[in-house]
């Protein structure tokens, strides 16, 4: 399961996207990626497979970067 969708906080516009199990309970909590300079979210693409099946995660663009 994904979600991909936007968010505004602070009168800022972010990208975000969802993967993985749903929302946290107490015996999966989720997994926060966040990119470095000069990158985007794209960057954990081939890491989420293998805890897609045991945890929420968490992923966004920074301001600047992605979509």
């Amino acid at each position: 399961m994904h979600t991909s969708s936007f968010a505004l906080c602070n009168d800022i516009v972010l990208h975000y996207r969802l993967d993985g199990l749903p929302p946290p309970t107490a015996t999966s909590r989720p997994l926060v990626f966040l990119n470095s300079l000069g990158s985007d979210m794209r960057i954990w693409d081939a890491l989420i497979g293998p805890f897609a099946g045991t945890h929420p995660i968490i992923r966004y663009d920074k301001r600047g970067h992605g979509l």
